[in-house]
């Protein structure tokens, strides 16, 4: 994943959560940062994920997101 928004904090959700292999707690949380690149092996079934939701207060968040097999 690629951030390339300014200015971003966390408040505004869009948080990268890697969480247990049982789902049951969040082992890491990634905050969003301009211009950096976040790579992990989604293939791995020991490394769930989930973005948390972002804010509807007019705050743009642009991510590249993408897949390599």
């Amino acid at each position: 994943m690629n951030y390339l928004t300014k200015e971003w904090i966390p408040e505004y959700g869009g948080l990268l959560n890697i969480m247990d292999k049982d789902w049951k707690e969040i082992k890491n949380v990634i905050i969003p940062k301009f211009n950096e690149l976040v790579l992990f092996d989604t293939a791995n079934v020991n490394s769930p994920h989930f973005v948390s939701e972002v804010v509807t207060n007019g705050i743009k968040r642009l991510a590249y997101t993408g897949w390599y097999e």
